[in-house]
């Protein structure tokens, strides 16, 4: 289970501003045009009724039929045609504004969560950020649609009724119509309260039942080893029943207001029909004007009745939409500020990242330091302590020591996922957290352990390191991670498919990619997190003559549990609980008979025994 997020104030202020900052112009002028088509029909359709009048009395006095009669005519249909021409124009006009604000509303949020920091993404459920993406855009479109064709409407024809019911000189009718409004009020006031908490806390059930599935279709395969469909679907089970409760929660209070309301309404109904009837029966009322009163009345309750749906839908949408709201208010990962050397720095790394032509085009290799380094994931676990080391350009470094000593947090640090509490960390003795971080990414590149591809062809999986890349290129970084006959050997070459997550290839061909595609961003360091962790012998010695290749070039930084791949580095750490214990080049360390000979032995010991 995710742990609760906590809890951030959003403001209508900071909805419309994510509103009305989506399309600018092209959305602006489109709103403003359906706001004053929907004034202009709900200020017309009052008048319907007022015109209804005349052509009653009118008849009721058996007058003849003359230009006041069909005034009254024109003026009923007229207001009548226009109202229903304008509610057809608006949903068009209307749809192109909504479709904009809801194409750029997702595609800032998306951007939005790549910009996230490490922690954020550490602790959230991946299932959960899109839930809240696809509820946020549900529940903006429902506000927008109900406010839009709804509350802005009825409230025109309330003000509009209002001032008509004032010139009519019938107090008591006003009386009843703001009876009706001021007690709808009340009760809608009354179950707003009930309501927002409500559905807050049944879209965020809705978020973690969405979540715990995705993160169980993730590991479909591990679910599959051991049999645990059952077993998984009994633990799903709880979260959708929760979320089924959450939202019955929320639909108990909308029955009520809407029994309520239906009851008040009638109440108003039937004063108004007595009221009317009596001052009829004395003749303080023509004929038109009761079918007047009792028309508005009519056409003043279900509008009244839909403005309580749409209140509540509107409740709805918004506990809907504020988990993604809540996103965009959290911060973005901190940027650097500039310094004298940012944009010698940014000149160097972009020169890599677009360079073109033949091998012989290398890029300058940069020098990497750590001083004195310190950093955590909280209070509760330590990640480094006091670490300090360099590689001059051109150089290797070799990180070795048993799991849990640090060498992953290395990796985090030196690509500003995490930034350490003490400390600082050097490029060309410049810190990174003096650099933009565009700057620092470029400059570094890393070959993970786990290699993770996106679900499209290989030549996709290489480029995305840098996408204007020439085919030559392309070509070159998979020869490089000698990948190039495999990819010959497929039907369909580079443009095979890899698979959700690059399922399609084995872990040896995922790591290769991986290869490829750091050796295509042409970094001033490499970083090899146990690049050869998923290989078979004989292509792990492959990778390695390539590696010793690429070390000759570049700064590179070996992080290796076998420490066959390190023993040719110019200088080799050893980390134990977050610390360096020994550093030395592969002959000094065995020679100490220390840490690093210690896990020497245990592994020349493990491969006798193995088969």
């Amino acid at each position: 289970m995710d742990k609760a997020q906590p809890e951030t104030h959003v403001s209508v202020g900071v909805f419309l501003r994510a509103i009305l900052g989506g399309g600018g112009a092209y959305v602006a002028w489109r709103l403003a045009l359906v706001v004053l088509m929907i004034l202009a029909a709900s200020a017309l359709l009052p008048l319907g009724p007022v015109a209804l009048q005349e052509i009653v009395d009118h008849f009721a006095r058996h007058a003849a039929a003359g230009p006041t009669l069909f005034a009254a005519v024109f003026l009923y249909v007229f207001s009548q045609a226009v109202s229903r021409l304008f509610d057809a124009l608006r949903v068009l006009i209307y749809a192109q504004s909504e479709r904009r604000i809801l194409t750029t509303l997702n595609h800032r949020v998306f951007a939005h969560v790549l910009r996230l920091p490490f922690h954020l993404h550490s602790t959230r459920r991946g299932g959960a950020i899109s839930q809240i993406r696809e509820n946020g855009a549900h529940g903006t479109e429902t506000v927008l649609q109900h406010v839009v064709f709804i509350v802005l409407p009825v409230l025109t024809q309330i003000a509009v009724t209002s001032v008509i019911l004032v010139r009519l000189d019938q107090p008591v009718f006003l009386l009843v119509l703001c009876i009706a409004v001021i007690g709808y009020a009340m009760c809608s006031a009354y179950f707003l309260s009930r309501m927002v908490p409500a559905a807050t806390a049944a879209s965020a059930a809705q978020v973690q039942s969405s979540a715990v599935m995705n993160d169980c279709i993730a590991n479909y395969e591990t679910i599959k080893f051991f049999s645990a469909e059952t077993f998984v679907a009994r633990q799903v089970f709880p979260n959708l029943v929760n979320t089924e409760r959450r939202w019955l929660d929320f639909y108990r209070n909308h029955t009520l207001d809407g029994i309520i309301t239906a009851i008040l309404f009638s109440t108003c109904i039937g004063a108004t029909i007595v009221l009317g009837v009596r001052r009829l029966d004395i003749g303080a009322l023509t004929i038109g004007q009761f079918v007047l009163v009792n028309t508005y009345m009519l056409q003043m309750i279900q509008p009244m009745e839909l403005l309580g749906y749409a209140t509540r839908e509107v409740i709805r949408g918004w506990g809907m939409a504020r988990g993604m709201f809540q996103l965009l208010e959290e911060k973005t990962e901190n940027d650097a500020t500039s310094s004298p050397r940012v944009q010698e720095m940014r000149d160097l790394s972009l020169a890599a990242h677009n360079s073109r032509g033949g091998a012989e085009k290398t890029t300058i290799p940069a020098t990497l330091a750590f001083c004195a380094v310190s950093s955590s994931y909280g209070a509760e676990r330590e990640g480094l302590r006091n670490v300090t080391f360099t590689v001059p350009a051109a150089k290797t470094l070799g990180v070795v020591g048993p799991s849990g000593s640090g060498k992953t947090t290395l990796v985090r640090l030196l690509m500003r996922l995490v930034e350490p509490y003490e400390g600082s960390i050097l490029l060309d003795g410049v810190p990174t957290c003096d650099l933009p971080l565009d700057v620092v990414r470029r400059a570094i590149a890393v070959v993970p352990q786990e290699t993770m591809l996106f679900n499209d062809s290989i030549r996709y999986n290489i480029a995305f390191a840098n996408p204007e890349a020439s085919e030559e290129e392309i070509r070159r970084a998979a020869r490089v991670a000698h990948l190039d006959e495999f990819i010959d050997s497929l039907a369909e070459g580079y443009e095979t498919r890899v698979g959700e997550r690059g399922v399609k290839l084995s872990g040896g061909e995922r790591q290769r990619v991986s290869i490829a595609r750091a050796a295509l961003k042409r970094p001033r360091v490499y970083v090899f997190d146990e690049a050869t962790s998923s290989m078979d012998s004989t292509t792990e010695k492959q990778i390695m003559e390539n590696l010793r290749e690429i070390s000759r070039l570049h700064t590179t930084v070996i992080i290796a549990h076998r420490l066959s791949t390190v023993v040719l580095a110019d200088e080799i750490i050893v980390l134990d609980k977050g610390s360096i214990c020994e550093r030395g080049t592969h002959v000094q360390l065995l020679h100490k008979n220390g840490r690093y000979s210690q896990l020497w032995s245990a592994q020349h010991a493990a491969d006798r025994i193995a088969p």
